[in-house]
């Protein structure tokens, strides 16, 4: 009996996990003109945590060549799979926002992070529709 209820709490924890991959690679795509924060996140370690306040957050790459961290807390992303019909997009934008508010911790070079700074200016005139994340695809 205990190792059933173990094999259901992990691919209920895989499925959560694959919202989080899914949601990560959408935020990938907010940032076309940016290759290698693109490439940074398409190749993120993502990982159940319990301990982190939101759904989910990033850590930037503490020096260049090394991987950035995306964390979730599976219960608050199981939250988001009961109350949205696309938690996906509210994790996209979750880390899009958390992208752009950590900015010069990137350690981008140079052009990069003068097209991160352009497109945080972009996202900050920018009027909400309300439409999601995928408003402009």
């Amino acid at each position: 009996m205990q190792e059933q209820k173990s094999e259901g709490a992990s691919e209920n924890t895989g499925g959560i996990r694959d919202i989080v991959a899914k949601g990560v690679r959408y935020a990938a795509l907010r940032f076309p003109e940016s290759e290698e924060l693109q490439r940074l996140l398409e190749t993120a370690k993502i990982t159940p945590n319990s301990d982190i306040a939101g759904a989910a957050d990033v850590v930037p790459p503490s020096q260049p060549g090394d991987t950035v961290q995306v964390r979730f807390n599976p219960e608050l992303v199981a939250e988001l799979r009961r109350d949205h019909r696309y938690p996906e997009w509210v994790i996209c934008a979750t880390i899009e926002r958390l992208v752009l508010a950590l900015g010069s911790r990137w350690n981008l070079s140079e052009p990069e992070a003068t097209k991160l700074a352009a497109h945080r200016e972009r996202r900050r005139r920018a009027p909400s529709s309300g439409a999601g994340p995928f408003e402009n695809p």
